[in-house]
């Protein structure tokens, strides 16, 4: 028995449980590791952080990692250097889950495929936006295609096109995109410009089988109507 596993586990740090649990975070609590994140990022000495007060406000990690700025640099909160490395590190922990999770994922697998797209796109604490191709019964490798600003993202018809072309055998393909510090609640204009994309892209011989918005809440499907002759007869995704 090594000394690892005669140390009891709350006496542990969050390294050495991260890597005596196989290198994951599923063990570990949600407050732990927003403290140890914490304490990562704060580099001052002379003027403290009220850590407890910080965590205390959320209840799960990606609500911490996203939270708007002004939630995290109040009084005894982090400084503007302390931030930028802050966002750092959250965008490592996500690529970390990311690569936990797997590379092989049927399409059908729908939790695991919603895990993966939140994972993905919340590695990236800007808006961003992703096609993932479908082959045979797996999602392919992810292309980002666009990657915005805090508030916003998009891409043309033209890019999507070009993505699919490379992806051989893809006939069908997943979008993503997120809002990283909001709801994911799809807003109107998500739901009309996937509507008008399925469309285009039914009538060049590819399906849009579920786009995604991912938030600092969740992941949603953008609902919109998936009947084809709508948009061959009708006057939707001209």
């Amino acid at each position: 028995m090594n000394k690892d596993e005669k140390k009891p586990a709350e006496a542990m740090s969050v390294p050495e449980k991260f890597a005596k649990n196989n290198h994951s975070l599923d063990s570990i609590d949600d407050a732990e590791i927003m403290r140890y994140m914490l304490k990562l990022c704060i580099t001052r000495r002379n003027a403290p952080v009220d850590i407890e007060r910080l965590i205390g406000k959320f209840d799960n990690v990606t609500k911490f990692i996203f939270a708007p700025d002004e939630t995290l640099i109040g009084e005894k909160g982090l400084s503007r250097s302390e931030l930028v490395r802050f966002r750092m590190i959250g965008s490592m922990l996500m690529r970390v889950r990311l690569e936990k999770l797997g590379k092989k994922i049927k399409a059908d697998d729908e939790p695991r495929v919603a895990e993966y797209l939140s994972l993905m796109c919340l590695s990236h604490y800007v808006e961003v936006m992703y096609i993932v191709p479908i082959i045979g019964k797996y999602i392919s490798v992810p292309f980002l295609i666009s990657s915005g600003t805090r508030i916003e993202v998009s891409a043309t018809f033209e890019n999507v096109i070009a993505v699919l072309k490379r992806a051989h055998g893809c006939k069908e393909f997943i979008m993503a995109h997120s809002h990283p510090f909001n709801s994911s609640n799809p807003s109107k204009g998500d739901i009309a410009t996937t509507e008008r994309l399925f469309g285009r892209m039914y009538r060049e011989g590819y399906t849009l089988k579920e786009h995604y918005v991912v938030g600092c809440d969740g992941i949603q499907r953008v609902p919109y109507d998936k009947n084809p002759l709508r948009y061959l007869f009708g006057d939707k995704g001209k």
